[in-house]
């Protein structure tokens, strides 16, 4: 690999939020990669990259506010771990997501605040049921969200968080 191609990936830990509603619907946010003008929107959930020293669990808590409005309390345990490598905004990361599934009353969203590049990023929120989600052709990040889903609720929280590599 280039010494330049180094420089430009940007490695990180990130936490996400599944918010599952009352009625069994999940929260995503729709968005566009702002350094691919024209290029193809996608669904993914709330969250985002931890800062230096911070805890996944407080990072899920300050994103999920910021993205959405929500205040969340008890996240309780991963559910989902996995590590994905993609370009985005003309740079290449490397993040290894832990994704923890949460219960909630369905809420009006309203960010508290996005970054400039998260207003550059995000078109739109909407609440998913599972299976809209499950029959949507959209991109939809982690996929296989629906089905991951319906595991969930099935069969409950895992013994320990999941690969979904």
């Amino acid at each position: 690999m280039p010494l330049s191609s180094l420089h430009l990936t940007s490695r990180r830990r990130a936490g996400r939020a599944a918010l599952l509603d009352e009625e069994e619907a999940v929260l995503l946010q729709s968005g566009i990669d702002p350094g691919a003008v024209g290029g193809p929107g996608f669904w993914f959930l709330p969250g985002g990259g931890a800062l230096a020293g911070e805890s996944l669990e407080d990072a899920v808590r300050r994103e999920v506010y910021e993205e959405t409005g929500a205040r969340l309390s008890e996240l309780g345990p991963v559910v989902w771990e996995r590590h994905v490598s993609f370009p985005f905004d003309g740079r290449q990361f490397e993040q290894h997501e832990s994704i923890f599934v949460i219960r909630t009353t369905r809420f009006e969203v309203e960010p508290t605040a996005l970054t400039e590049l998260e207003l550059r990023l995000t078109t739109g929120y909407r609440w998913w049921p599972i299976p809209e989600l499950a029959a949507t052709t959209d991109a939809v990040y982690p996929p296989r969200l629906a089905s991951l889903l319906e595991d969930w609720l099935s069969l409950g929280p895992p013994p320990a968080p999941l690969s979904i590599d």
